[in-house]
């Protein structure tokens, strides 16, 4: 979030990002001090959550994969939902449709 500017547009809101949800699958172990890139992306959203894929590389390789539901809540209590936070953005889009098998697990988040 800090490197796509994101952080900085949202700080003077008094919003803040949480984790509400995780699944990670391991496919190479993971060891300390063990370097590795995370690359993030955000795969969709619904009325409460953003959905992300983060992949986990040594190298070129991808060794974990870890799917996210993060939300954002207000300082003053609440949540924001994911629509105010686009058009904080200026994003218009509407949510890319979620593959299934991850549409099933976001749903069981709910």
């Amino acid at each position: 979030m800090t490197r796509s500017k994101i952080l900085s547009k949202i700080s003077g809101t008094g919003w803040y990002p949480v984790v509400a949800a995780e699944t990670m699958i391991f496919k190479q172990s993971i060891k300390l001090f063990d370097r590795f890139d995370i690359e993030s992306s955000v795969i969709g959203w619904d009325q409460k959550a953003f959905i992300m894929r983060q992949r986990f590389l040594k190298k070129t390789t991808v060794v974990a994969e870890a799917i996210v539901r993060a939300r954002f809540l207000k300082k003053s209590g609440g949540s924001v939902r994911p629509e105010e936070i686009l058009k904080l953005l200026g994003i218009s889009d509407t949510s890319p449709e979620l593959e299934h098998g991850i549409h099933v697990w976001n749903q069981n988040q709910i």
